[in-house]
């Protein structure tokens, strides 16, 4: 896909992550490990929130992946694909706090 003229390459990887390329840098990412009822809409809020944090000018390789895969992992716990789509606030509000849990755990 890069060589035929996209700038961004992302692949996600279900419950494995995602993976972006910009032609310059790859990026892995880890998936958010939650309680997963119902996948489908995943896909649709991963797109969706990842045109929203690439039109607010978030970094499309990393905080706008993780804003992406935030979004998805949250549409994941909740069945359905139009009532799982969370909102803004609480995709930030979940990112937050995963991030508080994550510097927590360090040494």
């Amino acid at each position: 896909m890069y060589a035929r003229g996209a700038k961004h390459v992302i692949v996600t990887l279900g419950a494995e992550g995602a993976y972006a390329f910009n032609g310059h840098t790859g990026t892995s990412l880890s998936a958010f490990r939650v309680q997963a009822v119902d996948a489908v809409g995943a896909g649709d809020t991963f797109c969706g929130a990842l045109a929203v944090a690439f039109a607010r000018q978030r970094d499309i390789d990393r905080s706008g992946l993780e804003f992406a895969m935030a979004a998805a992992a949250l549409a994941v716990t909740k069945p359905g694909a139009q009532p799982s789509i969370p909102t803004e606030e609480e995709t930030l509000r979940f990112l937050n706090s995963y991030k508080l849990r994550a510097t927590s755990y360090k040494s």
